[in-house]
């Protein structure tokens, strides 16, 4: 890929492209509302969980690969992983908490939702973590960052200039 070449907009094509990634985003809500119910020791069946994550899940995948939390720079690198699913998480877990306040017809408690900020920003940081560990970092093309390429570089730009 040329360096001069400007990167395609993050779409819902790269959530297509990395679909177990997607699949674990969908688990950390699952898990998200299975530790919940099971916090309140409230019955922790399958249908009342899926029903408390339905609309985080929704949200976030209507959210995040706009955000760019799929493309090659969010399951690259660890630092990638980290802003993207930061900036992500910013957009689609209050969409979520707002989504949930409309499906259940009340604002959700305080509490519940600085719960729930924290909760999904620890666990999708894990989640996110671990794939890029298990999957590989990459060096990113282009990029060999020795001392004698940062001159080449510095020598290419004033000779453009």
């Amino acid at each position: 890929m040329d360096v001069n070449t400007p990167a395609a907009p993050p779409s819902y094509a790269d959530m297509a492209a990395h679909p177990l990634l997607a699949a674990g985003d969908v688990a950390v809500f699952l898990a998200f509302a299975t530790i919940g119910a099971a916090s309140h020791a409230a019955n922790a069946n399958p249908l009342s969980v899926t029903l408390t994550a339905a609309p985080f899940i929704v949200a976030w995948l209507a959210v995040a690969p706009l955000m760019g939390a799929y493309t090659r720079r969010a399951v690259g690198t660890y630092q990638g992983a980290a802003v993207t699913t930061a900036r992500a998480w910013l957009v689609g877990v209050p969409s979520g908490l707002a989504l949930r306040g409309v499906v259940t017809s009340h604002l959700p408690p305080p509490s519940f939702a600085v719960v729930t900020l924290l909760s999904t920003a620890v666990l999708l940081g894990v989640w996110r973590g671990s794939y890029v560990k298990l999957r590989g970092a990459e060096v990113a093309e282009g990029k060999r960052g020795g001392v004698l390429d940062g001159f080449r570089m510095i020598t290419t730009l004033l000779r453009r200039w």
